[in-house]
């Protein structure tokens, strides 16, 4: 592995270490704290969720979030409006639904389960699998947060910026600047 490749691995892992943070100190605009079961920070702190590939002529910098990040860091307008967010998310009383598989990855990772039928006034259709159930309740959940939205924590765009894209350049230039100036000496020289 090359000394590039280590540079960047380091300084984007400081990322991540600071996104899950963000993750473990989320508040609302209330103050309320907003950290549930962990399982997001923890999906991000995994060992593989950086990703640096070499090639010839350029390096790729993977860095993995579940499908649902970018509704909790910027959240959703409902169509009531109800929580107080900027997100580019928005929903109409009769547009276009919340992603299904969203929402039951979100259920997955917070270990939200049917549990049977405490109380349920109808006794559930012979065919009604669990899956048939968890489905039910993704689409309340959807439902719902159609409907009132809710308010963005900016767990990730409060670190990858454009304040952190412009210290990584700089950086990556005082780093490496000389050994690109050189190369491109190299390259251009009057033969």
């Amino acid at each position: 592995m090359s000394k590039e490749v280590d540079f960047l691995e380091t300084f984007f892992q400081t990322a991540i270490d600071k996104i899950v943070s963000n993750l473990s100190t989320m508040h609302d605009s209330k103050g309320h704290n907003r950290f549930a079961s962990g399982v997001t920070a923890q999906e991000v702190g995994q060992p593989d969720a950086l990703q640096v590939k070499e090639f010839v002529d350029k390096w790729i910098i993977q860095i993995y979030m579940p499908n649902y990040y970018a509704y909790i860091d910027e959240g959703v307008r409902g169509w009531k409006n109800e929580k107080k967010n900027t997100g580019k998310f928005q929903y109409k009383k009769n547009g276009k639904p919340i992603p299904m598989k969203v929402i039951r990855s979100f259920m997955m990772n917070r270990e939200i389960v049917y549990h049977g039928y405490h109380g349920d006034k109808k006794k559930p259709k012979s065919k009604q699998t669990v899956n048939d159930r968890l489905n039910q309740l993704a689409w309340v959940i959807g439902r719902s947060i159609k409907k009132k939205g809710t308010e963005g924590v900016p767990f990730y765009s409060s670190v990858i910026n454009d304040d952190f894209l412009k210290s990584f350049q700089t950086n990556f230039l005082n780093v490496y600047g000389e050994k690109i100036l050189d190369e491109l000496t190299f390259i251009f020289k009057a033969p």
